[in-house]
């Protein structure tokens, strides 16, 4: 088990992650979890919606490797965790590409990793961000859930981090990607659909279909996760797979109406 700090409160944690290894680059594995965070980061530099009460969790190791995934990977590690530590969760609980955990078709927290070099050491620092109850009810265009609605108890948030930062070092301390993307892929909601996977402009590179704007949109059927964490599509062209987008499957099928 890594040393495991409860913050009082901060602006992020993926922040007190970093200023924890600029304080000290030589030190060892370590994660820590507030309820109270106060400006937390989602993807692309979005702001995190906060629920009102929520879990946000960071960890952070030195990674020589740079083992490639490792969004996919902490969000593998942190649903098979909630699994084992709430039973009704079980066959309700899932994955969406790349990073998002999924609750009832609704999302439930998501999962940012990000890397850091000082000196001369790497580190991968992985934010996990967990919606344990909603104080008022999210936004309407929010497809989001949390913990308490279905468990119907409140969720003790100490013992919940520690099972997910223990779950995560022994993934971290063990990897096995062809593993771990077989099991992502069998928990991920949109698995075998057809979908539609869009990114910036240029972001899917050369693998965009002929006649399409690179980098817009790629339509097909999600086959399969790869062993470096990338979305296999079976499309026109055949099966390609793509490290970056946003995968979306009631556009994919809007698109297929035309």
């Amino acid at each position: 088990m890594w040393p495991l700090a409860q913050i009082p409160t901060c602006d992020s944690t993926q922040n007190w992650a970093f200023a924890q290894i600029s304080a000290d680059p030589e030190k060892a594995c370590f994660a820590g979890y507030t309820l109270a965070q106060t400006a937390g980061v989602g993807r692309q530099g979005h702001a995190w919606l906060d629920s009102g009460q929520g879990l946000a969790l960071s960890l952070g190791w030195p990674e020589t490797d740079l083992l490639r995934g490792w969004p996919a990977w902490v969000s593998l590690a942190v649903v098979e965790a909630l699994t084992a530590l709430y039973g009704p969760l079980a066959g309700a609980i899932g994955l969406k590409w790349p990073n998002d955990l999924m609750l009832q078709g609704r999302k439930l927290g998501g999962v940012l990793v990000h890397q850091k070099r000082v000196h001369d050491r790497s580190w991968l620092v992985a934010g996990i961000g967990l919606n344990l109850r909603w104080v008022v009810p999210p936004p309407p265009d929010l497809l989001a859930i949390d913990l308490f609605s279905v468990l119907a108890k409140p969720i003790d948030a100490g013992p919940l981090a520690e099972a997910i930062a223990d779950r995560c070092a022994q993934a971290i301390g063990h990897p096995a990607p062809q593993q771990w993307a077989e099991r992502f892929y069998g928990r991920d909601v949109f698995r075998g659909q057809e979908v539609c996977l869009r990114g910036p402009q240029g972001s899917l590179g050369r693998h965009a279909p002929a006649g399409q704007e690179s980098g817009v949109a790629v339509v097909g059927t999600y086959r399969s996760i790869d062993a470096e964490g990338r979305i296999g599509i079976q499309t026109t062209e055949g099966l390609q797979f793509f490290s970056l987008g946003e995968v979306s499957l009631r556009q994919a099928r809007r698109d297929a109406r035309g």
